[in-house]
Order: structure tokens, then sequence, then C-alpha cells
């Protein structure tokens, strides 16, 4: 809540008589280190964007209304989790950010720029709200940690070892450099039937020798999927039916009708 407030999301205004706002939620993450320990406890503010209309109001959050303001909504100016433009929006921003400090963007990885002075370079890349530095050069990354800090509230974790359930290692002295999924692996074996789709991000990331392995245990899994509509089908209200189904193994996992 400090950094929404520090941020200017929102302001407290009489509900408007034509808008329906935006329920919101509290969303708890833990985030693991490369042993698998709880590194972070993550509370996240999350609006159901599924119901999003133009001009966004949002009830004020659980346990923190204002006294005396009780019947009033949050009026947001900026983005938050779960809304539908949250995500394009933060990627604005950060491209403009990183752009102004003279970084080029990669043409074939949008997420990825660099910055290079004489022989020095440095590599910035973003993942969502994670951002990995790599550079030749000391003081040049330095400067840059210094410069994002003042643009970004952030957290410096210094040298990577471990980032998106992938932990990296080096070996200096042997000039080794590598990335392994051992913990991120050890947690996808504790989940029930769900190895197979979770081992395919081990193997684009970090494991591509055991790609046809997978694809050999991902054979029998047959997905299918049957769909239907109707063009104003209801005499009543002349509105179209939609529905479809999911089947995966025999059984169905996914369905729903709707007008």
């Amino acid at each position: 809540m400090n950094s929404m407030t520090s941020n200017k999301v929102w302001t407290l205004v009489d509900p408007p008589k034509s808008f329906k706002p935006i329920r919101c939620k509290w969303v708890y993450k833990r985030k693991l280190g490369a042993n698998g320990e709880v590194t972070t406890v993550k509370v996240m503010l999350v609006g159901k964007g599924y119901t999003q209309r133009p001009e966004i109001y949002v009830d004020q959050p659980t346990d923190f209304i204002s006294i005396g303001e009780e019947q009033k909504v949050c009026c947001l100016h900026k983005s938050i989790y779960g809304l539908k433009q949250a995500s394009r929006r933060w990627n604005i921003r950060s491209d403009e950010v990183i752009k102004s400090y003279d970084f080029v963007k990669n043409e074939f990885g949008p997420c990825i720029y660099k910055k290079v002075s004489r022989s020095s370079f440095v590599f910035s890349a973003f993942y969502v709200d994670n951002i990995l530095l790599i550079g030749n050069d000391v003081k040049m990354l330095g400067d840059k940690k210094a410069w994002l800090s003042m643009q970004f509230s952030m957290k410096d974790l210094g040298d990577a070892s471990y980032i998106l359930g992938i932990k990296i290692y080096r070996d200096r002295s042997r000039r080794i450099l590598g990335m392994t999924h051992t913990s991120y692996i050890e947690q996808v074996l504790k989940r029930f039937k769900m190895i197979r789709g979770s081992i395919q991000y081990v193997v684009q990331c970090t494991m591509p020798d055991i790609a046809f392995a997978l694809s050999v245990t991902s054979r029998e899994l047959v997905l299918e999927w049957y769909s239907d509509a109707s063009f104003q089908f209801d005499i009543d209200d002349a509105k179209s039916q939609s529905g479809f189904v999911f089947k995966l193994n025999s059984g169905v996992v996914a369905w729903k009708s709707f007008k």
C-alpha cells in the first residue's frame, strides 16, 4: 500500500451511477531461492480485469478502507496488476526509460537492450519487472544500476545467481558460466501429473538434450476440443449462443456455454 500511495495510483471519488466498480483482491506469492527456500513473500493488489470497462473504478482494498469514506471507490490514474492493459503500460514505460539512457532495443528480442561505449558494453534483459544486467565493465554496470534505481523503486540483488527458476553458476578459474533448473525440476516432481507440460520450460531454457525424451512421453496426451455456436438463435432476445468443451485423456477438463 505504501507503493500505491507514493506512486499516486488512485484517488478516492464518489462512485458514478453509470459504472460498476471493479472488484479487487490480494494475491500472496512466495519467491523461492536457488535451494528451494523462501526468500521473499510478496503481496500484490490485483484488479479483476475480466470485468473491466472504460473509465476504471475499483473498490477500496480489503482492510485498507478509508475511515469516513467507506462509500467511495478508487479512480485509477495508473495500472495495477490484473488489468487488461497493465502489462502493456509497463512495457511502454520501461521501454521509454531504458531508451532514454541510450540503450538500443534488440531487433529480434524486444525485451533485450544493449549499450556500447568503445570497448565496453552492457546488455539489459527485461522479463516483466525482473531485470538482468550483463556487461564487461563494472563501472558501467554500477552506473546503470544507480540510474535505474532513480527511475524505479527496485531491489539490487547483487550478482545474478538465481532468476525465474534458473540457477546461474560460474567457475572463474575454468572460465565456465552455466545454468541449471535443478530447483525448478524438484518443485515440478512434487506436483501431480504436471511433469510433461512443466518440463517443456526446462527444455527451452537449459536442457535441450531431453527434448526427444519429452516428445516420446507426451505422445499419449490426447487433447480434444469441441465447440459450437448459433447466430441469434434465441427468438426472445435475438442473442447468439456459444459453447466449448476440452477433453484430456477422455476426461473433461474445461467447458463453458454462454450467450
